[in-house]
């Protein structure tokens, strides 16, 4: 291979990293907060421009366009996740026009009321956050010109001056992009890492019951000639371990595994191995302990869910004493619960994705899982897995 010259290493280091940036410009995001805080923050905007423009202190050049320019930011506020580029070049765009007639007519001027700055600046960080490449590029270009012509046209000492708060806005914007998408990013390879552990434990079930027939049938092929009865029950087991290997095989569709995972420890055959009363906080087993009954799948994941919150109580929960863990065995269903007496830390107080994992795990099965905080205090994590019984048991979600 030719050995690349510093300034082609440069180059191409440069061209990784822009495609890098266009790889996350292009992943679609949505905001966290709920609409009903976007209207606040839009009523707010037009009560406190309004107020500023018929203040004693206030006198506007062009107070109807400016007061038009208010209703416009406030009430493109709600809508900033979906359509703000045409609002942003709309208010940018007859500001900077109001700047000129300024210029031209040398009248006075409040200037810009502070309401309507804010609430330029937060479409501004919207249009940078969220909207797609073309129209980030677009509406940006649009913000400088018309951030430089209004600096022009108020002889500000410094053209940086006026568009230095929109640079500002845009580059902390694209941070939480980037940080967005990253974050993402980590939690889909945390899902897809659980999925391997699984992949693998599947896999590792099937062998068993493939190993087991090879066994049955050869055993059967011994007595067939001098006991046929014990050739047909032997063919009968055959059958029933055939059957269970088909269901496991179920179990591993949309199931991904790479080539490199790592495989974690073999989990113990009953939840009564968790138990431990003397550590702080103490845990607790209730109900049906032994694992040995279940599908193999099942059972591994009952073990590793009940095994990861009580990670995650003793990791991220404060004033933890005990720890309980209920399982419910029927036909049909696999009921897990795992609670706790503690109360959670901050959202975002760590880094880890247990819950993630717990939850791919049981999607997996064709189960469902549920956590969150209990009315009274504490934590409760609920797993139900459809058991053998279930028509549903096999099917992939």
């Amino acid at each position: 291979m030719a050995r690349l010259s510093p300034v082609s290493r440069r180059l191409e280091a440069a061209g990784l990293r822009w495609r890098d940036i266009q790889a996350t410009l292009a992943v679609r995001q949505t905001g966290s907060l709920p609409r009903r805080a976007d209207w606040w923050l839009a009523f707010s905007a037009f009560l406190l421009g309004s107020l500023e423009m018929v203040g004693d202190e206030t006198s506007y050049a062009f107070p109807l366009v400016q007061f038009v320019l208010v209703v416009g930011v406030s009430a493109a506020i709600p809508w900033r996740r979906q359509q703000v580029l045409v609002p942003v070049a709309v208010v940018l765009g007859l500001q900077a026009a109001i700047d000129i007639g300024i210029r031209v007519s040398g009248r006075v001027d409040s200037g810009v009321p502070g309401a309507q700055q804010l609430a330029g600046l937060l479409l501004v960080y919207s249009l940078c956050r969220w909207a797609p490449p073309r129209q980030l590029f677009t509406g940006f270009a649009v913000v400088i010109v018309a951030a430089t012509i209004s600096g022009v046209a108020l002889a500000n000492p410094s053209v940086s001056e006026s568009i230095m708060p929109w640079l500002l806005v845009g580059l902390a914007a694209l941070v939480m992009r980037y940080r967005s998408v990253l974050n993402m990013n980590r939690v889909e390879q945390a899902k897809l890492t659980e999925r391997n552990v699984l992949a693998r434990e599947l896999h590792d079930s099937v062998a068993h019951h493939v190993s087991a027939i090879a066994v049955q049938a050869q055993a059967a092929q011994f007595v067939a000639s001098s006991d046929p009865m014990a050739a047909a029950a032997a063919m009968a087991d055959v059958e029933q371990t055939a059957n269970r290997a088909i269901d496991e095989m179920r179990r591993m569709v949309g199931v991904l595994r790479s080539s490199d995972d790592i495989a974690r420890t073999v989990p113990s055959a009953s939840l009564a191995d968790l138990a431990d009363s003397t550590l702080s906080p103490r845990v607790r087993v209730n109900g049906e302990t032994d694992l040995t009954g279940m599908s193999p799948s099942v059972a591994v994941a009952i073990y590793r869910v009940a095994q990861e919150a009580i990670t995650n109580a003793r990791k991220h929960a404060r004033g933890v004493t005990c720890i309980d863990i209920t399982c419910a065995v029927t036909p049909e269903v696999v009921v897990l619960q795992v609670i706790n007496d503690g109360a959670l830390e901050s959202v975002g107080a760590h880094d880890g994705y247990g819950l993630i994992g717990m939850e791919e795990r049981v999607l997996a099965l064709g189960g469902e899982l549920v956590a969150g905080p209990l009315p009274d205090g504490g934590w409760s994590v609920t797993a139900r897995i459809p058991g053998p019984g279930d028509p549903d048991a096999g099917r992939s979600r």
